[in-house]
C-alpha cells in the first residue's frame, strides 16, 4: 500500500504538519490492528495485496489470484466485496480497454456463482435477500449489545445517518472508558478533519485521474459500511473490523486533496510563465 500510494501522488502533501507518506500509515490505531494476529489483519492484508495486482492487473493476475484466495478463506464475504469493488472500478475507469472490462467482469460473474453457495453457508442464511441480509443483521446487533458485552451500543436504534457515522467516527471522547478507546478517540477526531478535508478538496473531473486500485479500494470500503454499520453494535469490535477497509477512504480523502495541490502549483507555474513572457516582450 505505501508503494502504490507513494507512486500515486504528484505532491507529498501535509497533514497535521506531517508528510502524509509515510505519516498516514503510522496512525495508531490502524498500525495497531494491522500489526495483530487473525482474521482481520489477514483480510487488511490480502485486500492490499489484491489491489496491488490490480495496479498492473496484466502483469500480476497470479497475484490477484492468491490474494483472493487467501481473503475468501479468511472471509469469503469480503471476499465477494473485492471481487464487487473490482469491477465497479474497471466499469468506471477510462484507462482500461473495454475488452478487459468485458474480460474481467464475466470473471468477477463465475466467481460469484462458483461461492455463492459457500457465502450463504458462512453467513447461516438461505439466500442473499434483503430480508435475510437483515435478520442477520438484527440477530447479531442483539448479541452483540448484551450487558455482558462490553462497550455495547444500541445501534437498532439509530437512523442510518447515525449507523454511518458511529461505525466510521467512534468511539469519541464521550465513549472512552479506557487508554485504548481514549487513542482511539483522538484518531477518530483525525479521521474527521481528514474526511473533511477530503470532501473540500473534491472535484468531479478528479475521479477520472483516479487510479484504478482507489477506486477499487473505495468502492470495498463503501460496501463494507453498507454492510457492518447495520450489524455492529459494540464499539470494540468496530475499531477492529473496520480496520480492514477504512484506510482506503482515507488514502481517496487525501489523493483528493493531493490533486487539488496540484492543479494550484500548477497553476502558479503558468502564472510564472506568463509573467516572464510578458517581461521578456516589454524588454524587447
Amino acid at each position: 500500500m505505501y508503494v502504490l500510494f507513494r507512486d500515486s501522488l504528484s505532491v507529498n502533501v501535509k497533514l497535521f504538519g506531517f508528510k502524509v507518506v509515510p505519516f498516514l500509515f503510522y496512525l495508531p490505531n490502524l498500525h495497531f490492528w494491522s500489526a495483530g494476529i487473525g482474521k482481520d489483519t489477514l483480510c487488511f492484508f490480502g485486500i492490499a495485496w489484491f489491489l496491488y495486482g490490480l495496479d498492473s492487473y496484466k502483469k500480476r493476475y497470479i497475484t490477484i489470484l492468491f490474494s483472493f484466495l487467501l481473503v475468501y478463506h479468511v472471509r469469503p464475504h469480503m471476499a465477494v466485496l473485492m471481487m464487487a469493488g473490482a469491477g465497479v472500478a474497471m466499469v468506471m475507469t477510462n484507462k482500461v480497454k473495454l475488452v478487459f472490462k468485458v474480460l474481467f467482469m464475466i470473471m468477477v460473474l463465475l466467481g460469484f456463482y462458483l461461492i455463492y453457495d459457500k457465502i450463504l453457508a458462512f453467513l447461516k442464511i438461505e439466500d442473499l435477500s434483503v430480508a435475510s441480509l437483515e435478520g442477520l443483521a438484527n440477530n447479531r446487533v442483539g448479541v452483540l449489545n448484551r450487558e455482558r458485552v462490553g462497550s455495547g451500543i444500541d445501534v437498532a436504534s439509530y437512523s442510518v445517518p447515525v449507523r454511518f457515522f458511529t461505525y466510521l467516527y467512534r468511539p469519541l471522547f464521550f465513549d472512552a472508558h479506557n487508554i485504548a478507546s481514549l487513542f482511539s478517540s483522538i484518531e477518530n477526531i483525525g479521521y474527521l478533519i481528514i474526511t473533511f478535508l477530503g470532501i473540500k478538496s473534491f472535484k468531479a473531473k478528479y475521479i477520472k485521474e483516479m487510479p484504478v486500485w482507489i477506486k477499487a479500494g473505495f468502492v470495498i470500503f463503501l460496501m463494507s459500511v453498507v454492510i457492518f454499520a447495520n450489524s455492529l453494535s459494540n464499539l470494540g469490535i468496530i475499531m477492529r473490523m473496520k480496520n480492514m477497509t477504512m484506510i482506503y477512504m482515507l488514502i481517496t480523502a487525501v489523493w483528493f486533496m493531493n490533486r487539488k495541490r496540484f492543479a494550484a502549483l500548477q497553476q502558479k507555474r503558468i502564472t510564472r510563465e506568463k509573467k516572464a513572457t510578458k517581461s521578456k516582450q516589454i524588454m524587447v
